[in-house]
């Protein structure tokens, strides 16, 4: 078994290897992405992104940066890596066009230190944000002699290393705690060419932003709060809460213009971008043994995000709501194929943090997946999204956004003391 899944850990990497600059068919993505610092990811694994954060889930089998009080309930070693696909079906009033992309989505590394006290460490590498877009018009009427066309493009990622441990109190609370390194890079270029006969020059520039700072993570799940309820098909009852803390990130900001003369740097510096902090909250509970069902709200006041100590007037708060479900038929002791096999289904909906000529983007997305077991502790885990943000209200943005999401997750018995 250990040597099938050192082979599944190398093709992955080779598949990601295929996708260097993780575009797939065409150069593009979310035009929403040119504000801020793009889309935020929320979730990492293919089964969070389908039943939703679950920041009260205290699962043993996965694991679960979101809140790092989850690490508590970490029995062995476990390993976890993710990729996903996009597919964007941009449309407007007059157009329409298809994009797609391949993303990276992390991994995560944990080992149980002390499992009567909760005690774990975990680390690993996340995404935090992605910018993506690539949009053109062509043959622009100016005048009768003048035509010019229009060229904008956007790519990029801020990225955050972890390194997070947890601990149960013993009253009721399971506590767990990250500390967060966040790096990236992103680059936004814009130009014009005029057709040969206009009396103006090409011209174009190119902004560039090199983030670094630091930032934390804390958060807490509940014991089982089932027995006060005294419903005998609910078990596990539990809430959780996150709360996510970046701050203030170092910015080295660079402008380059290009003209007819050649590309001038025309402007270099370091700044501020403040990142506004994120809470999470849910509640989680098992029904009639098979069926963990889960609810999840998040909120991000994007109207507090600054660059150099401005606002952007494109940016609003943000906040999402979900539900999901998962049934896992078998016990915990079982080794049947169909008994370790889940299935997930969720909804979910969000008020973006784009706000654009005045209207609110929103996103609706409804989500399934399954997990693929190999052996009793690893899995293959698959899960599938669409999703519809925006409106073509004043001549803005529909996407219908489908996703699909792969996870390896890979448990062993590890750095364990074995009972003699």
């Amino acid at each position: 078994m250990r040597k099938d899944k050192v082979l599944i850990i190398a093709v992955f990497f080779i598949v990601i290897a295929s996708f260097p600059q993780t575009r797939v068919f065409a150069q593009g993505g979310s035009l929403y992405t040119r504000y801020g610092i793009g889309d935020v990811f929320q979730t990492y694994t293919a089964r969070k992104s389908v039943i939703g954060a679950g920041v009260s889930v205290f699962d043993k089998y996965f694991l679960s940066p979101v809140n790092p009080a989850s690490f508590a309930n970490l029995k062995i070693t476990r390993f976890s890596v993710g990729l996903n696909y996009i597919g964007y079906n941009l449309s407007n009033s007059t157009d329409n066009a298809f994009y797609s992309a391949t993303d990276f989505t992390g991994f995560s590394l944990g080992f149980p230190l002390q499992r009567d006290y909760g005690l774990s460490f975990v680390l690993g590498i996340l995404p935090y944000s992605k910018v993506q877009y690539a949009v053109s018009e062509k043959n622009i009427q100016l005048n009768p002699e003048t035509k010019y066309d229009i060229n904008l493009e956007g790519s990029g990622s801020l990225n955050k290393i972890f390194l997070g441990t947890s601990y149960s109190t013993g009253y009721g609370i399971n506590l767990g705690a990250t500390f967060e390194i966040y790096t990236g890079n992103i680059k936004r270029t814009s130009d014009i060419a005029f057709n040969e006969t206009a009396k103006y020059n090409s011209a174009g520039y190119s902004e560039e932003y090199t983030y670094s700072g630091l930032g934390t993570t804390f958060g807490l799940i509940t014991e089982n709060l089932a027995p006060i309820l005294g419903v005998s098909k609910i078990n596990d009852l539990r809430i959780g809460l996150s709360y996510n803390f970046t701050g203030e990130l170092n910015t080295d900001t660079s402008l380059t213009s290009a003209t007819n003369l050649g590309a001038v740097t025309v402007e270099k510096g370091l700044t501020k971008t403040k990142i506004p902090s994120k809470l999470l909250t849910g509640l989680s509970f098992v029904w009639d043994e098979n069926y963990l069902v889960t609810f999840d709200y998040m909120y991000q006041p994007w109207s507090g995000y600054t660059y150099n100590s401005k606002p952007d007037k494109h940016l609003q708060d943000s906040y999402a709501v979900s539900a999901g479900m998962e049934y896992h038929r078998g016990r915990e002791t079982s080794t049947r194929f169909w008994e370790l096999f889940r299935i997930w289904g969720g909804l979910r909906f969000e008020k973006t943090p784009y706000l654009i000529k005045g209207i609110s983007i929103e996103e609706y997305s409804i989500n399934t997946g399954f997990s693929i077991p190999l052996g009793l502790r690893s899995s293959v885990d698959i899960g599938f999204s669409y999703g519809i943000r925006g409106s073509n209200e004043l001549n803005l943005i529909n996407e219908k956004i489908i996703k699909t999401f792969i996870s390896i997750n890979l448990g062993e018995i590890w750095f364990i003391r074995q009972e003699r």
